[in-house]
């Protein structure tokens, strides 16, 4: 059955593709809007974290067991990979969480140092 137009005009016909999006972004995901807001305790924890947390030394420990460029794919840099593989034991995030989270949250992706551009 096919729905009335909304001025009333007639069915409105089925097709594959809406006329209309509905755009789902809160004002907490809106750049604009994180000037206004108060930090949350996720980023209170990251900033702390990011200070504490001896980075080049990590990195020095595991970079003799990372992956080199070769004829393949070049692989992630390693900070993001170390990065990215702490906030998912922090958080719970499993590979496909993560990545839904990188794109739900401009804290992490700052945080692991993520570029979606």
């Amino acid at each position: 059955m096919a729905k009335e137009n909304r001025a009333g005009a007639g069915p409105v016909p089925r097709t594959g593709t809406p006329k209309w999006t509905l755009n789902l972004a809160t004002f907490s995901s809106q750049r604009s809007f994180e000037k206004f807001g108060r930090k949350s305790r996720r980023d209170l924890f990251l900033e702390q974290t990011d200070q504490v947390v001896p980075w080049s030394e990590l990195l020095a420990l595991v970079e003799p067991y990372y992956s080199k460029a070769g004829n393949g794919q070049q692989p992630v840099g390693l900070a993001i990979i170390l990065r990215t593989y702490f906030l998912q034991q922090w958080f719970g995030f499993s590979d496909p969480d993560m990545e839904e989270a990188f794109y739900d949250s401009s804290v992490l992706r700052c945080f692991a140092g993520v570029d979606l551009g």
